[in-house]
């Protein structure tokens, strides 16, 4: 009887625990689709729309893309100086009725839909930005244009406590909720930067100036040794350290000239002032060619130059008929 007994238990909990896993089935399956039918992914569809943020601008571009978090906008631009503003510091204004304008987006583009407002609040259109110059590229919602394009030369800024799709004017300011508008501010910096540049030896006063273009920093001198009178070298160099180090050279150039001896390097003034670090001269030979990415943020360099008279042995502050010059990099 008993053994009876436990094989009945045994049978019900069986049946228990199958009716529990259809009625699980049978719950889970409507909710999975359910769930999924309103988007073929899988995914429930975004409700809302994120705050304007995380500006973000190409680096090394006078002409940079620029991207954002927190979908399309109406109106994009860019001020000289550290504020967003509808005034004359405005280099590039573009606006479209709607949120229309999708990134990334190049400076200077006019995208499909979208008007160029800039001489409307009588700012200054560049093709290009400017290395060293300070700007804020800034962004901004359709919902508010209206309530803040009837107000130049006020600064626009994000304040969390502005309710969505409004503005509030208080004497030179603007404020507006961070869901419709959001700005960044930076300097542009294309070039590497020249600094500490210090000049010694008997020959030359050397100096270097930042780079204004891609052809790199642009080397002049001033010939101050007594009894020199031409201004041409025959020799120059750049070592990636504070002083003289062969094998850290990372240019070298020599004029060349051809005898029935052979090659004569450094006896031949031809290299004139100014020229930039790693230009070609004819009539002298690059021994060592300046790397393709030309100098290199934060190191300490060593340039030197010296004429045909030269020993091509000395490199102190008084060998006769040579200079060097060391600066920094940023």
């Amino acid at each position: 009887m008993i053994l009876i007994w436990v094989e009945k238990m045994l049978n019900i909990n069986t049946k228990l625990k199958n009716l529990l896993i259809t009625s699980l089935i049978a719950g889970v399956i409507p909710f999975t689709a359910n769930s999924c039918g309103n988007d073929d992914n899988g995914l429930a569809p975004y409700v809302g729309s994120p705050a304007l943020s995380m500006i973000k601008v190409e680096d090394g571009s006078f002409k940079p893309r620029i991207t954002w978090v927190g979908g399309y906008v109406s109106v994009i631009g860019v001020n000289i100086g550290a504020n967003a503003k509808l005034d004359s510091t405005l280099v590039w204004l573009v606006q479209s009725n709607e949120d229309q304008i999708r990134y990334p987006i190049t400076f200077g583009e006019i995208p499909a839909n979208s008007q160029n407002l800039i001489n409307q609040f009588d700012g200054k259109p560049a093709n290009n930005l400017t290395e060293d110059n300070s700007y804020t590229y800034w962004i901004l919602k359709a919902s508010v244009w209206n309530k803040i394009s009837q107000h130049k030369n006020k600064v626009l800024v994000a304040d969390v406590k502005i309710p969505r799709e409004d503005v509030k004017v208080e004497n030179d300011t603007i404020k507006i909720s961070p869901y419709s508008f959001s700005s960044i501010n930076q300097n542009l910096d294309v070039y590497v930067n020249i600094t500490e540049v210090t000049t010694f030896g008997r020959l030359a006063r050397i100096n270097i100036l930042p780079p204004t273009d891609e052809n790199g920093p642009i080397i002049s001198w001033e010939i101050i040794q007594s009894g020199v009178t031409d201004s041409k070298i025959s020799a120059i160099g750049l070592v990636k350290a504070q002083q003289y180090i062969a094998l850290s050279s990372v240019w070298e150039m020599w004029s060349s000239e051809q005898t029935p001896e052979g090659s004569i390097f450094g006896k031949k003034n031809v290299i004139s002032t100014p020229l930039h670090i790693g230009q070609k001269i004819e009539g002298a030979r690059t021994f060592i060619e300046l790397p393709a990415e030309g100098l290199r943020r934060d190191e300490n360099y060593y340039l030197w130059i010296a004429n045909a008279s030269w020993d091509q042995k000395a490199r102190t502050r008084t060998t006769n008929n040579y200079s060097y010059v060391t600066f920094k990099t940023k």
